[in-house]
């Protein structure tokens, strides 16, 4: 809970079996999940 009760995410990197996930507080998936949530998104409405 810790994690997302502050108001900035004290995560920056995280590196999961010698891969970088997040750099700089990103995802190195990020813009193509918010492309696909907002994809999602438009079929539900």
């Amino acid at each position: 809970g810790w994690i997302f009760a502050a108001g900035e995410n004290p995560v920056r990197h995280v590196m999961v079996g010698g891969d970088w996930v997040i750099r700089d507080g990103r995802h190195r998936l990020e813009t193509e999940i918010a492309e696909r949530y907002r994809e999602v998104v438009a079929c539900l409405r």
